[in-house]
């Protein structure tokens, strides 16, 4: 995604939406030539983004060290972990034995929530990303 936005934010690119814009603005074209303009040039901007993250997930995949391979199913487990804790043993030892509840901030469930969500992201999204991303580049080439 950040490469994505990258591309998006980089100079030639960010300066040619400006010009059409501009055009728009100054009625020199009309609102579906900017938006085809646009979506022209966004289009290559956007596969180039998505080829940068399939290759980085695959870069991680094909990694010789375990921790880079393995790494999103350690922050996965962890996240589990934590919630499991405060969803079942935290309630049980509360019962049971009498302890007082500790204190959960806000914070914490979320940061656990994002931390689950990229876990789960990379392990669902990466091949989803990589097989999109070759669709969209052989539909892109054969239109060419």
């Amino acid at each position: 995604m950040f490469a994505i936005i990258a591309k998006i934010l980089s100079g030639s690119l960010l300066d040619g939406i400006f010009d059409i814009a501009k055009a728009y603005l100054n009625k020199e074209i009309s609102r579906e030539e900017a938006a085809a303009k646009i979506a022209g040039m966004l289009g290559p901007a956007i596969v180039e983004g998505l080829k940068q993250q399939g290759a980085a997930v695959l870069a991680e995949l094909n990694s010789e060290s375990w921790f880079v391979r393995s790494w999103r199913a350690m922050v996965g487990f962890s996240a589990w972990f934590v919630v499991m804790w405060y969803a079942l043993a935290t309630p049980i030892l509360v019962a049971w034995f009498g302890m007082p509840a500790p204190r959960v901030g806000d914070a914490l469930l979320e940061w656990v929530y994002t931390m689950a969500t990229i876990a789960v992201g990379g392990y669902v999204g990466g091949p989803i990303l990589q097989n999109m991303t070759n669709s969209i580049v052989g539909y892109l080439k054969s239109r060419r």
